[in-house]
């Protein structure tokens, strides 16, 4: 388990032993996280799925095949208030991964996420070797396309029915950034 400190905030890696952590963070945030990306809610919102997706990661993080940092205030370390990961990670002549993010509802707007995601560019680059990062975004998700803009990402297209999300296909905004 690695973890890295910026300004605010405790960056740490996954680590099976956060699974009640976890847990906690997506049930405190279920109707959100629900409406914007899929999640398999049969089981989702269990201690043993939630540390079996941990171990999975720790053990992706070891191969930089899934990088995951979960975001926790110095101020209080025990309280997980956010996420962000690089997933699809490819090498070779693509250097490339999709970034993902959530921040808990009570710590929005106050500047968390663009510090942790600053740094994890920085990660990303420095210790991943990747040359470009890319997000997808509902069209109506106007908090997370102005993060994005903030973080110097570029929009650069529109991907048609790309997300089955609550019963159907929703198109999403791809933004990029160069590394």
């Amino acid at each position: 388990m690695l973890t890295f400190e910026t300004e605010r905030l405790l960056l740490t890696s996954s680590n099976p032993c956060m699974a009640e952590e976890v847990l906690n963070f997506y049930k405190n945030n279920k109707e959100d996280f629900e409406a914007t990306e899929p999640i398999d809610k049969n089981n989702f919102y269990t201690i043993e799925v939630q540390k079996r997706n941990l171990s999975m990661e720790e053990r992706a993080f070891s191969e930089k095949f899934f990088v995951r940092f979960w975001i926790f205030l110095k101020e209080n370390p025990k309280k997980i208030i956010g996420t962000f990961s690089f997933s699809k990670i490819k090498m070779g002549y693509f250097c490339s991964a999709s970034l993902g993010y959530k921040i808990d509802k009570e710590f929005r707007h106050k500047g968390y996420c663009t510090e942790a995601i600053r740094f994890g560019l920085y990660y990303a680059k420095n210790n991943l070797n990747l040359h470009r990062i890319f997000s997808t975004v509902n069209l109506d998700n106007k908090n997370s396309i102005s993060l994005l803009l903030k973080l110097g990402f570029d929009r650069e297209g529109l991907l048609k029915d790309y997300v089955f999300l609550n019963g159907k296909w929703t198109n999403q905004y791809l933004y990029a950034k160069i590394l």
